[in-house]
């Protein structure tokens, strides 16, 4: 994270020691909903956590549907489980992790022409940004 806030891109200071893996406040910024982002080279993201692996910035949780939605609009294709945004189930430090693939999840399906689930109103969303 710290090249991140060096940069400017984020805001603060973040510096994750050797040995650790936990986000805090100290190592980690948080979402506009108190929620860490990640940055992490793994394939957990996309339908069933079955991305490939690369660098990818994860959102955190807590995010409504919508807002994730738009995103994914703004600067992708608009869907879950394809292109450079995807669907996360990566929490954080939220109570629960995002849901995908039901009537009151993120997505309105669990397979690769999902769409995001805006009629679910679901709070608890997140995504992750390929980099």
């Amino acid at each position: 994270m710290e090249p991140l806030s060096i940069s400017g891109f984020l805001k603060g200071s973040y510096t994750m020691g050797t040995g650790e893996s936990q986000p805090t406040d100290r190592n980690a910024p948080k979402n506009p909903y108190a929620v860490y982002l990640e940055v992490v080279f793994d394939g957990n993201y996309g339908l069933n956590n079955s991305g490939i692996a690369r660098h990818n910035l994860k959102t955190g949780a807590q995010i409504p549907v919508n807002v994730v939605m738009e995103l994914d609009r703004k600067i992708d294709d608009g869907r879950p489980y394809k292109g450079a945004l995807q669907f996360s189930a990566y929490s954080a430090n939220a109570v629960a992790s995002p849901q995908e693939g039901g009537p009151a999840a993120c997505t309105t399906a669990n397979d690769v022409d999902a769409e995001w689930n805006f009629l679910s109103g679901s709070t608890n969303c997140g995504a992750a940004l390929t980099l």
